[in-house]
């Protein structure tokens, strides 16, 4: 048996009008409200594992397309219905993917990058003509296989990922036409074949100042090329186009992504047009370094009206920065120690990866992605030989399966809802530095922005990320009261007097002694070292942080804060509540890498007050426990005593007063709840006749389901995810 169901376009973001089999209708697709989890690739013994876990979407290859001219459309169709028919049964999406980073054999051999000198290199020039039409041709085939039977459980496609990584400018006719076309016939620097210019220090004529115009040649040279020239954001857009075009067709909204986003210099562009971003992120050596990265992708999406984000976590980690072999423990050795001596990726430890999925909450996301099966489970289960990703700690699967379902699940609606707020405090990203002064390890981790960000994180600054293409275009936000400068040595003409007018204007600026001459900062960024010796780094970390906090507090109260060096906050905010996520990163060794010393993966328990700018409050709501929970007001603050038993987080609602109880009414027009509140999010449950609960967000004061509601439901049952309370309404 079949049903059909019709719904808005509109009301539907991804997934919608198709014939499918009553079964998928228990699958994510049919809630457009809920937050995807998302495994980045994953076999298909691990599917059930995965979604008891919390995970509603895998990602993987379509079987049956080589690389030649066309595709094999029966073969692909047939791999397609093969992989989404597992899906269905597991109740989970299903999203495409394309590795041209693993193809360097066949499109690398036959479109080569070449130096100046004429050296070619087995890395895929997407800049050539006949690779960019080869390549669009298989995606748009491949796109165009997609039926209406496929809907919903096909979520859209992966475009590339990794691709940039060994990019460089490809000297050949093609880019030698492309470049004169955009130039005007202007020459190519002298070193055309790199991804940076030539240190400032050493550029005859360089200005003393350090301020260059924005249409400098050498910088227009490589904003052509990150933006157009080496081929791949070109690529990302025609694939991406023929997602959006053959989804649209079936009366449906493709998500297509490029990953990783923000690994190249701090200009937009990135991925071209796909409709989401996604960046990955190693949680050591301090699990909350995501916040900055996803900032960063935040930032980049403002290139792109419409674009949004998703951020994902390393289910592996590096066994060399954790535990290298040639070091001994220091202390018993672990089990995976004595059991896989030659692991070379191993599972993230648990615990970090717990503070690491509370940072994600705290930002406006439409998916969390995991990467790395194979040491999230235990493969060996299943009849398959261990690769170079291991499972070495179960843990790392218990946190996931606590967070998902206990958090991510009910609250995800809201969490991808809510703003991004934070513009009082902006950090600049220099382009000009990243190219006269090799800042930034183009999205890395490996750089000191990213180490400049997560301080900002731990001291509650909560930054937002500011491109100078971005200055350029609209200035410095008009909410931002302070302005983080880190390695901004070098600096576009609009960049500088924008700050100088910004200073001029009454805000301050924190910076470090690489600023460029003109601009003299109002504080210093704390100085601080790295030894990879958590017994060193975090004391010395933590102090650095407190440095910050108390530089900005200067000029700048916090909106947000905490009493404790090891308990930080980020606030989202809307006109009638504020949500405050308040997240423990008090951590020791533990039993699992601890032995080594170089970081400190066990979450350890704590107490904190958590202190809010906000003196109209009249009720304080733990949305984990969904409940009032005390506090206190004092001096135009709200403070509100917190406690942990690891290194997990509390999200808080502040309103004005206590939540009205919800109402729910069922009428010919369909179901709709409602709620007092219609400047505030109200998280919500929805069951109909007591089976599984679907999850919402009441906004503006009103809620209607943008899912199927069953034809034969009789009562509904609404329950709030701020308060804990229940409502019924019976269907006459």
């Amino acid at each position: 048996m079949k049903r059909t169901f019709l719904l808005a376009a509109a009301a539907l973001p991804f997934a919608v009008c198709a014939d499918t089999p009553d079964e998928d209708l228990t699958g994510p697709a049919w809630n457009p409200e809920t937050q995807r989890r998302i495994v980045w690739h994953c076999g298909e013994k691990a599917f059930g594992d995965f979604a008891a876990m919390g995970f509603n979407a895998t990602m993987g290859l379509v079987t049956g397309y080589g690389f030649g001219k066309e595709i094999n459309r029966e073969k692909t169709v047939a791999g397609r219905r093969k992989i989404l028919a597992a899906h269905r049964r597991a109740g989970l999406e299903f999203m495409e993917s394309y590795t041209y980073s693993g193809f360097a054999k066949t499109f690398g051999k036959a479109y080569p990058r070449v130096r100046l000198d004429g050296t070619k290199k087995n890395v895929i020039d997407m800049s050539n003509g006949d690779c960019f039409a080869r390549a669009t041709h298989l995606a748009d085939g491949i796109a165009q296989s997609i039926g209406p039977e496929d809907l919903p459980t096909v979520l859209g496609v992966m475009t590339s990922s990794e691709v940039r990584d060994r990019s460089f400018p490809s000297i050949t006719d093609w880019t030698k036409a492309a470049w004169a076309k955009h130039s005007g016939g202007r020459p190519m620097p002298p070193k055309a074949d790199r991804k940076r210019a030539d240190h400032y220090s050493t550029i005859p004529g360089f200005p003393v100042s350090r301020v260059v115009e924005i249409d400098d040649p050498t910088l227009d040279y490589f904003r052509w090329f990150w933006k157009e020239g080496d081929g791949w954001n070109g690529f990302q857009s025609a694939a991406s186009d023929s997602y959006v075009r053959r989804f649209a067709a079936l009366g449906a909204r493709a998500m297509t992504m490029y990953d990783p986003a923000v690994r190249v210099p701090p200009i937009w562009g990135s991925g071209g047009r796909v409709t989401h971003l996604n960046q990955w992120t190693y949680v050591y050596p301090e699990p909350f370094n995501v916040s900055y990265v996803t900032s960063e992708l935040h930032e980049m999406a403002r290139g792109v009206p419409g674009q949004r984000v998703n951020s994902m976590i390393q289910g592996i980690s590096y066994r060399s920065a954790l535990a290298p072999r040639a070091e001994k423990p220091k202390g018993p050795a672990p089990r995976w120690y004595l059991d896989k001596p030659n692991v070379k990726y191993m599972s993230t430890p648990g615990d970090m990866a717990r503070e690491a999925l509370w940072t994600l909450f705290s930002h406006k996301l439409d998916s969390i992605l995991f990467h790395g099966y194979q040491s999230i489970v235990d493969t060996t289960a299943y009849g398959q030989k261990e690769g170079s990703y291991q499972f070495t700690d179960p843990s790392l699967r218990e946190t996931i399966a606590e967070l998902f379902n206990g958090v991510a699940e009910p609250l995800g609606p809201l969490f991808k809802a809510l703003p991004e707020t934070g513009d009082e405090v902006a950090m600049i990203e220099s382009y000009s530095a990243s190219i006269f002064a090799a800042r930034g390890g183009m999205g890395t981790g490996s750089n000191g922005l990213c180490d400049f960000g997560a301080l900002a994180t731990l001291a509650s600054l909560q930054p937002r990320v500011l491109y100078e293409e971005d200055i350029a275009a609209n200035g410095i936000p008009p909410a931002t009261k302070v302005l983080l400068m880190p390695h901004c040595d070098v600096l576009t003409r609009p960049t500088f007097e924008a700050v100088r007018a910004f200073q001029a204007a009454g805000g301050h600026v924190v910076g470090d002694k690489f600023l460029v001459p003109g601009i003299l900062p109002d504080a210093l960024f704390p100085v601080y070292r790295k030894t990879f010796v958590a017994a060193h780094d975090t004391p010395v970390f933590r102090k650095a942080a407190q440095e910050l906090k108390a530089s900005v507090a200067a000029f700048l109260p916090p909106a947000a804060d905490t009493d404790r060096d090891d308990v930080f906050v980020r606030r989202r905010v809307l006109p009638g509540a504020d949500y405050v996520f308040a997240i423990n990163d008090r951590r020791g060794p533990g039993d699992y890498v601890g032995a080594w010393g170089r970081v400190w993966e066990k979450g350890l328990p704590n107490r904190a007050t958590v202190r809010v700018r906000r003196p109209a409050t009249g009720a304080v709501y733990d949305l984990v426990r969904h409940k009032r929970v005390p506090f206190e007001l004092k001096d135009g603050r709200v403070e509100i005593p917190v406690s942990y038993k690891t290194n997990d987080g509390r999200l808080l609602m502040l309103v004005d007063r206590p939540l009205a109880p919800l109402t729910v009414s069922w009428s010919a027009a369909g179901l709709e709840v409602g709620a007092q509140e219609k400047d505030a999010m109200i998280p919500i449950s929805v069951s109909f006749d007591g089976a599984k609960p679907l999850y919402g967000c009441i906004r503006g004061g009103r809620w209607r389901p943008a899912f199927p509601v069953p034809a034969a439901a009789k009562k509904v049952t609404v329950a709030s995810q701020v308060t804990g309370e229940s409502f019924t309404a019976t269907r006459r």
